[in-house]
């Protein structure tokens, strides 16, 4: 019986040890520039993080500069074991892990919904 008892929980503690597989620096290009970066962390259970922006604009001559937005802290932040869900600036976000080192992230905006395809950082 105490084998039986110390195995179960032996297995609860490695399940609350797994890390959350959101965790993380998450970046998203387009145009082959950087776009946006994702950094999920998680304090004591709780994920939080923030987002940058780097906007990628046309000069008038073709070339395009990516410059970096200040960092918008994730607030209300949620995960149901699939998607995190969280709001940063005037959008709402939902980030999904689509594979190794893959996501997703979307944001929904007032204006516009849009999705972009995500790479863990190394």
């Amino acid at each position: 019986m105490r084998t039986m008892l110390f195995v179960c929980l032996t297995a609860v503690c490695l399940v609350w040890a797994q890390a959350v597989p959101v965790v993380g620096a998450w970046e998203g290009q387009k145009d082959g520039r950087k776009a946006v970066t994702l950094e999920v962390r998680e304090r004591e259970g709780i994920l939080g993080g923030r987002v940058v922006i780097y906007i990628v604009h046309d000069d008038g001559d073709g070339s395009k500069d990516g410059a970096a937005l200040d960092p918008m802290p994730m607030k209300g932040t949620t995960w149901d074991g699939k998607v995190l869900r969280f709001e940063a600036g005037v959008a709402r976000w939902e980030f999904k892990v689509t594979g190794a080192d893959r996501g997703e992230l979307t944001v929904i905006a007032p204006e516009h919904t849009e999705i972009q395809a995500m790479r863990r950082r190394r």
